[in-house]
């Protein structure tokens, strides 16, 4: 008898149990109308709902599609909601969440979709939708996240977007999308991020600025390429929450507002590409602020001359400090960084066990900064970010004695994410021995998963082979403002622009892969830029020359693949005339990627010594296909071969032979100012004479390759090979 409440006990708790399983299923019953559209839809997409993820036992709204997982945690994906139940009785699950992200879904957008009223984010990013965005979308009044970038859509943006006033984030870059903005657009005074870097054809017409007069949640703006006509607001100060504004390539007109002071949470401003009129703003130097003003009408004179950074005059004009008769014998540098000298104070030499002092490099770099000694000695400039990494450091320091008599030289190195550069000034001209010390102090020895990095980078010094040919190195990043002169001015490159949206921008291509060309190597890497690159020959002389680009698009993907969707599209100009306008590389070859394309221009006119290839973006195309930052012009070789039969030699300068005279101006950008966290304006003057000798004579070729392998005598980057024949395989 006094085991039969046990009895008892057991059952009810079984009964208990039981029945809570049951409550709970019954709690967790998708919305039948919402799992038929769903399933239909992924049915006419190809798609299937993971099983044991979610869609458990064939229940939309089971597993993980309940808990606290995340929509980006898996794909496709969805997020459900089971308070909504408009009868009260927590039974019915609403579907809230739809992820179905970069999976190469091919089709229209079913028109059910936008019967799923309670969805609150909506990401269809990157697939290969077309058709039309469908007036419907204006029915899903909760949605706070829609993102339909990437896809291949045609048509404008529905103004029924404006019904979605809880709308907080939209994406809807390289959407295939073209037109204005909705005025509707006025009513999502929640919006904190808007994307909508179409960087593709748009209508005629115009459109303004007046939609974002309310959105003083903003957090991110991009409005690149939308054809607006409008002037910055003025109340822009308001919009304390901005931390990106991107303007570019538009119609922008008058100045930009004093009020612009007030954000202090602002760290970039692209408005390169309009028509802003005023002085240069003095706060252009702005600590922390990466600006890019390219290709407007500010004035510089002596009234704001000031706000370009210090120093910056040095690394300009083909470095024009201590130039002239040379007045150092040597470059010695060494960092020093560690103990009490970290903060504030530093070493200012090092004398090492051989008697040889080292001036001491201390200056704290960023990301893209520079330093020019006071005395004008040398220079070192830094272009890299460390992505991944919530504090980067641009310098190392260890306490550990070394076994060397100079171990202090070795307690301190700097370090750079891309491209790190050094420079001699006022150095007398000659020939140097050149000596690099390295010591790897982060990466740890065996046996610990600490000893698996690897620290793999180029050196690049000038190399000359003993038969006279000079292949002379370009760095193979160029950063995002910034040139390259070779020391003997035979050639130089310009760089104008920073890929928006990226990470950790690059400057060039590289492909393993063998292409259908005698010259597959040619094309095995290329120069990208986001917006201006430039080549000039110099000291070439006068007369008619056959200019040759060969291209190929590596990184835009073949069809049928979302990654097919990019379109590279830019203009290219030769001595300052276009000769292609809306260059397409794929187009070129056909509608394919892979495949090498030549652009040959014949009678091409040289008259003051120099030869200048423009390759300019000018905000078509797409921008995110495959990747953040696909866009602007890009190029493998180029070749110039005179038409007629030269009278000077091509052989390198000497203190024996003169050269023909040349006064050459290079401006990134021309009339332009590019600012991001380093401004660069620069104009370069050298002059050559020329004492034309029988032995010199024949045919010289400039010749343009991006190589990125080191051989004997091939030095890694932008190479050049002078030769007096014509244009041959490298």
């Amino acid at each position: 008898m006094a085991e039969l409440p046990v009895v008892f006990i057991f059952a009810f708790c079984a009964a208990c149990f039981f029945g809570m399983i049951e409550l709970a299923q019954a709690q967790n019953v998708t919305d039948p109308a919402e799992a038929r559209v769903l399933n239909s839809i992924f049915q006419q997409w190809g798609q299937n709902a993971s099983s044991g993820q979610w869609n458990i036992s064939g229940e939309l709204c089971s597993g993980k599609a309940l808990d606290s997982n995340t929509i980006e945690n898996f794909n496709p994906f969805i997020k459900c909601d089971c308070s909504q139940s408009s009868d009260n009785n927590q039974s019915t699950c609403h579907i809230t969440e739809l992820r179905v992200y970069a999976l190469d879904v091919k089709g229209v957008i079913p028109e059910d979709l936008w019967t799923l009223t309670f969805l609150t984010n909506l990401n269809l990013a990157q697939n290969y939708l077309t058709g039309n965005l469908s007036a419907s979308i204006g029915n899903l009044t909760r949605m706070q996240y829609l993102g339909f970038g990437s896809n291949n859509f045609s048509g404008s943006l529905p103004s029924e977007l404006g019904n979605l006033v809880k709308l907080e984030q939209i994406y809807f870059d390289s959407s295939g999308l073209s037109g204005e903005i909705p005025s509707t657009f006025a009513k999502l005074q929640n919006l904190q991020i808007e994307v909508s870097r179409r960087i593709s054809d748009v209508s005629n017409g115009s459109a303004s600025l007046a939609f974002i007069k309310d959105m003083k949640s903003l957090t991110v703006l991009v409005l690149r390429n939308n054809n607006i006509s409008d002037s910055i607001p003025s109340n822009i100060g308001e919009y304390q929450s901005l931390t990106q504004l991107d303007l570019s390539f538009n119609n922008i007109t008058g100045q930009i507002p004093d009020s612009l002071f007030n954000l202090s949470s602002l760290t970039y401003l692209d408005l390169s590409y309009n028509n802003l009129v005023g002085s240069l703003p003095s706060w252009v130097s702005q600590q922390n602020l990466q600006l890019n003003l390219v290709v407007n009408n500010f004035t510089i004179d002596s009234s704001n001359s000031g706000a370009l950074p210090s120093g910056l005059n040095c690394l300009q004009r083909s470095f024009p400090c201590n130039r002239g008769s040379g007045i150092l014998l040597c470059l010695l540098v060494s960092t020093v960084f560690n103990g009490a000298f970290l903060a504030i104070e530093a070493l200012e030499y090092i004398t090492s066990s051989s008697g040889i002092v080292y001036e001491s490099d201390s200056e704290t770099l960023g990301p893209a900064t520079y330093y020019v000694t006071n005395t004008n000695r040398w220079a070192v400039s830094n272009v890299g970010y460390f992505t991944g990494s919530n504090n980067p450091q641009y310098t190392t320091t260890s306490a550990r004695q070394f076994t060397t008599l100079d171990s202090e030289l070795f307690q301190t190195a700097r370090i750079s994410a891309s491209s790190l550069r050094y420079y001699g000034l006022g150095l007398e001209n000659g020939n140097y021995t050149v000596n690099l010390q390295f010591i790897e102090t982060v990466i740890e020895n065996p046996p610990s998963w600490r000893s698996l990095g690897r620290r793999v980078f180029d050196i690049y010094i000038q190399i000359t082979s003993s038969s006279g040919i000079v292949y002379e190195s370009d760095s193979e990043t160029l950063g995002p403002a910034t040139y390259y002169v070779t020391n003997t001015n035979r050639w130089a490159v310009s760089n104008v622009g920073y890929f928006t949206g990226s990470n950790n921008p690059q400057y060039t291509t590289t492909s393993a892969r063998q292409f259908t060309t005698l010259d597959s190597e040619l094309f095995q890497t290329a120069r990208i830029s986001a917006s201006s690159l430039r080549y000039y020959g110099l000291g070439l002389e006068n007369g008619n020359y056959t200019v040759n680009l060969q291209f190929i698009e590596t990184v835009i993907e073949n069809p049928p693949s979302w990654r097919s969707l990019g379109r590279r599209v830019f203009d290219i100009y030769i001595q300052g005339n276009r000769v292609s306008k809306d260059f397409d590389i794929r187009k070129e070859a056909g509608g394919v990627s892979y495949q090498p394309v030549l652009k040959e221009y014949n009678e091409i006119r040289v008259s003051e010594n120099y030869l200048e290839i423009h390759l300019f973006w000018a905000g078509k195309g797409t921008c995110c296909i495959p990747t953040q930052g696909t866009y602007g012009p890009s190029i493998s070789a180029i070749s110039a071969t005179p038409d007629f039969e030269p009278t000077v030699s091509n052989k390198p300068p000497s203190g024996k032979k003169n050269r023909t005279g040349l006064i050459v101006g290079i401006v990134v950008g021309a009339g332009v100012l590019s600012f991001l966290s380093l401004l660069v304006v620069f104009y370069i003057v050298q002059r050559r004479k020329q004492l034309p000798t029988k032995e010199d004579e024949g045919k010289p070729t400039i010749i343009l390759h991006t190589s990125n392998r080191c051989q004997t005598l091939f030095s890694c980057g932008l190479s050049i090979s002078q030769k007096e024949t014509d244009i041959t395989a490298i």
